[in-house]
């Protein structure tokens, strides 16, 4: 687990985090380090810092690499507020090429994957559930199934979209 405090003031920001850093391996098992960096200088012109919390890595790319390419990518002169740095950097994670297709399409596979466990745990949990008050005739599940298909896709539709992702840029095919 992080722990990160900010205390800011007037005329100053003081950072600090702690610096255990845990890695999960694709067969699950977890290595906790010890002495990991957190907290980052984004601008080498500009007193602006910038903390990780949670994943080390963005599509398999540790933060710690995406940051410094980032700031070395940075112009001389300082950017205006830390709107503008946000937006910097939001481009660099676009339009940088860190992240081969491969990764992003591997990426994209496992929240597609995870997504459908989840639909799956639920369903399941409105089986169990089912089952409990009474025992299901075996067309019951289509109705309940079908339920739990409308829920769910009413929660993603009232999601908003994020700004410059729309049904254009949708495109995945699995070969």
């Amino acid at each position: 687990m992080t722990a990160e405090v900010c205390i800011m003031n007037k005329v100053a920001v003081a950072l600090a985090a702690d610096s255990a850093l845990t890695l999960g391996s694709p067969s699950g098992e977890l290595k906790v380090y010890g002495s990991a960096e957190k907290i980052f200088q984004l601008s080498a012109n500009a007193p602006v810092g910038i903390m990780i919390y949670g994943g080390a890595e963005f599509l398999g790319v540790p933060w710690e690499t995406i940051i410094k390419e980032f700031r070395r990518g940075l112009d001389r002169k300082p950017l205006s507020t830390l709107d503008d740095y946000f937006e910097a950097l939001l481009k660099f994670l676009v339009n940088r090429r860190l992240f081969p297709k491969s990764d992003q399409d591997t990426s994209l596979m496992g929240l597609a994957v995870s997504f459908f466990q989840d639909l799956l745990s639920e369903i399941e949990l409105r089986l169990d559930s089912t089952v409990d008050a009474e025992e299901p005739e075996p067309s019951d599940y289509p109705p309940l199934v079908e339920s739990v298909l409308e829920s769910v896709e009413q929660q993603v539709v009232s999601y908003d979209r994020i700004e410059g992702f729309n049904q254009s840029v949708v495109k995945f095919e699995i070969s």
